[in-house]
């Protein structure tokens, strides 16, 4: 089974207990302490941009060398229906307000092929109620279902409008 954005999404806001070599250091006693962090999202924008990380370092034969590796693996993502109010804390989305939805639809997405160092990007855009890729001087309809793929880099998303 693939790993999906919603997966995503909820372990980017799950609390993290941080390791020692990053513990947090209290002004007060002056000392290390363990501690957890948490990511949260407060507030929704018009236009969701998720960037998916394809790309991981490692270091090289010396300490100053990195590789840098392409993540192939296939994140599935919604197309319609995105919804944000379960990544968001309930403070948050009590202060949302009521004539905005939480829930977006997909509208673009920009792909990344081949390689880490040698690749080719292209833009999958939706135009009305088709999907067209945009791929340097050529433009030629897709089908929805190819949209999500493993290619798939950077996404583009709109709220849903009531």
């Amino acid at each position: 089974s693939h790993p999906t954005l919603e997966q995503c999404l909820e372990l980017f806001t799950e609390p993290e207990t941080l390791s020692k070599e990053e513990a947090w250091y209290c002004p007060r006693c002056k000392e290390h302490r363990e501690a957890t962090k948490q990511m949260s999202i407060w507030k929704l924008p018009e236009v969701l941009i998720v960037h998916l990380k394809r790309f991981a370092f490692r270091s090289g034969a010396s300490s100053y060398m990195w590789w840098r590796d392409k993540i192939e693996d296939l994140v599935t993502f919604p197309i319609r229906g995105l919804e944000m109010s379960l990544y968001m804390p309930e403070e948050a989305v009590g202060l949302a307000s009521p004539s905005l939805p939480h829930s977006y639809d997909l509208y673009a997405t920009i792909n990344h092929s081949n390689m880490a160092y040698v690749g080719h990007y292209v833009s999958v855009v939706k135009n009305a109620k088709e999907w067209f890729c945009y791929d340097d001087q050529k433009v030629y309809k897709v089908p929805e279902s190819s949209v999500v793929c493993r290619d798939a880099y950077i996404l583009f998303f709109t709220r849903q409008r009531n």
